[in-house]
């Protein structure tokens, strides 16, 4: 089972949550508490952000390494382009909006 440690209103959670949703994984949503919540997470993880996804016995931290990890491990349905020049300019914009917006 999937658990997605996050904060309810952040936005790279809600975009670990698309992900989620359009390849229809179900996950367990573990609400970090700001402060005391942090250091638990930082036990888990080695940091204090969210999100975090925790897949068995892997942690994987990001938001974008959890779509990438989660892209790996269910190709279907595909989040990504097939082709190299099109999945890196999706994988620009996706730095771009994480960075810039």
């Amino acid at each position: 089972m999937l658990e997605l440690h996050q904060f309810r209103h952040s936005a790279f959670c809600e975009k670990v949550r698309l992900v989620l949703a359009f390849k229809q994984l179900s996950f367990t949503p573990i609400e970090v508490t700001p402060g005391v919540g942090q250091v638990d997470l930082y036990r888990l993880s080695g940091q204090r952000q969210v999100p975090v996804l925790v897949d068995g016995s892997e942690v994987i931290a990001d938001s974008t390494a959890i779509a990438l990890h989660l892209e790996q491990k269910h190709p279907d349905p595909a989040l990504l382009p097939s082709d190299p020049a099109q999945r890196a300019q999706v994988m620009l914009l996706e730095d771009w909006a994480d960075t810039a917006l």
